[in-house]
C-alpha cells in the first residue's frame, strides 16, 4: 500500500471516530417529580445539554441503549422504579456512568444506595439528600461531560 492511501485509511477511521464523538451531551433524569425533573431540566438547558426525563412507567435499560446518556439524575424513592431500581440497571450498561441519586435526607437510603454501589462496583455515584445548590448540580454535570469527552463545558 502506498503512503497516500495509507493516510486516506487513517483519515477515515478518525473521521469515523470524530463523527461518534460529536454526539449531543445528554442527560437522563428518572423521576415521577415533574418540579424536580423541570428545575434540573433549566439547569441542564442553561448549560446547553439535552434532557430526557423518564417516569416510573419507562424502561431505563432501552433507554440507557438508545440515548447512551452522559449522566443520570435519580431519585432514591421513586413511585415505579426508585433509584435502586435504576442503579442496577446502570450497573448492567456501564458501571462507569456518573449517578446523582437524590436520598432525600433518609440516612437508611443513603446506606442501602452506598450497599447497591458497593454490591454492583459502581464507580461514580455522588449521593445528595436533596437537589444539590447550582453550583454542585453544575460541578457533578461538568465532571460527567469531561468523562464523556464533551469538552465544551467549562466551569465558571
Amino acid at each position: 500500500m502506498d503512503g497516500t492511501a495509507q493516510i486516506e485509511r487513517s483519515f477515515s477511521r478518525l473521521d469515523r471516530r470524530m463523527s461518534d464523538q460529536d454526539i449531543q451531551a445528554l442527560v437522563l433524569i428518572v423521576t415521577d417529580n415533574g418540579t424536580l425533573a423541570q428545575s434540573l431540566e433549566m439547569v441542564c438547558d442553561f448549560l446547553g445539554l439535552a434532557v430526557e426525563t423518564l417516569t416510573s412507567d419507562q424502561t431505563v435499560s432501552r433507554r440507557l441503549e438508545s440515548l447512551r446518556p452522559m449522566a443520570i439524575i435519580t431519585e432514591a424513592d421513586g413511585h415505579g422504579q426508585d433509584g435502586f431500581h435504576v442503579m442496577m440497571e446502570v450497573a448492567r450498561h456501564d458501571r462507569d456512568l456518573p449517578i446523582l441519586f437524590l436520598t432525600g435526607e433518609d440516612p437508611i437510603l443513603m446506606g442501602a444506595a452506598e450497599a447497591v454501589c458497593e454490591v454492583n462496583n459502581l464507580t461514580s455515584v455522588t449521593m445528595a439528600a436533596q437537589t444539590p445548590p447550582v453550583g454542585e448540580l453544575v460541578d457533578f454535570l461538568f465532571r460527567a461531560g469531561r468523562r464523556f469527552g464533551w469538552g465544551r463545558m467549562i466551569p465558571t
